[in-house]
């Protein structure tokens, strides 16, 4: 995971990040809390499978919802 963290550009770290602390806020998560750090796990799988940065918030609140990740 790591590792391809490495590979992304500072602006596409930023979004994932951006993306994550946004989706706990709204869901009332602790970025450190299984839920949040499971949602840093699907943001990872999204950034590496996706091409459209632009919808990236919106996709990652689409596949956690679809895990069911929840507090």
């Amino acid at each position: 995971m790591l590792q391809f963290l490495m590979t992304l550009s500072d602006e596409e770290v930023d979004l994932l990040i951006r993306s994550v602390h946004r989706w706990c806020a709204l869901n009332h998560v602790a970025i450190d809390s299984p839920a949040g750090r499971r949602a840093m796990a699907v943001a990872i799988e999204l950034m590496q499978t996706t091409d459209k940065p632009v919808s990236f918030p919106y996709d990652l609140s689409v596949q956690l919802e679809k895990q069911h990740v929840r507090h």
